[in-house]
Order: structure tokens, then sequence, then C-alpha cells
């Protein structure tokens, strides 16, 4: 089970995660990896309209 938590105006999410070690593990490796990805990513030009 995956459950954010936030208070009213505040800009920061808590998740709450119930999950398997395992499972645990993958996901953290799958976030260490996009965030690893977004931070080595050349940033795209932005388009005009």
């Amino acid at each position: 089970m995956l459950q954010p938590i936030w208070r009213g105006r505040q800009r920061r999410v808590r998740f709450s995660i119930d999950a398997t070690v395992e499972n645990a593990l993958a996901l953290a490796a799958l976030v260490g990896e996009r965030a690893a990805a977004d931070h080595t990513a050349p940033a795209e030009p932005e388009t005009s309209r």
C-alpha cells in the first residue's frame, strides 16, 4: 500500500509504504536510478508557443 500524507498548503508530501523487504529494496533502487537519471540528463530546451 502506498499512501501520500500532506497537510494543507505544504509543498512537501510524505509517503507511507507497506511492502515486503524485497519489494521495498526494489522500489528504493528504482527511485535511486530515476533520481540519478534526472540529475544527469541534459535540460530540455523550453518551447515557446
